[in-house]
């Protein structure tokens, strides 16, 4: 089915939209660990404890604090809105890779 105009655009709406609520979502969850005394920070994950395996997933969503969240907003929307044009599909398995691709590389290698 060729692309058409109408599609490409919507697509690259639908990607936008996507990414800013992303980014949107990392900033409120920061805001929320910085009002509350960093209490999300227990979500993180501890390095070579089987135990924090399950804390994988939602520690990609937290950030060590403003500096960490503002320096990694830019490329996550650059990136992340590129992928997102491939479609919602797409996006999702891509996001679930790098979580878990990440979030282990985190567990086995950190200090």
């Amino acid at each position: 089915m060729p692309v058409t105009r109408t599609s490409a655009t919507a697509r690259a709406v639908t990607a936008g939209v996507v990414m800013l609520a992303w980014i949107a979502l990392l900033w409120l969850l920061e805001g929320i660990d910085t009002a509350t005394g960093h209490s999300l920070d227990t979500y993180g994950v501890s390095p070579r404890d089987p135990a924090e395996l399950a804390d994988i997933v939602p520690s990609a969503f937290l950030h060590s604090g403003w500096e960490h969240v503002a320096s990694n907003s830019v490329p996550l929307l650059v990136l992340g809105f590129i992928a997102a044009l491939g479609g919602l599909g797409r996006f999702a398995a891509v996001v679930l890779v790098v979580i878990v691709t990440s979030g282990l590389g985190v567990w086995l290698t950190a200090p």
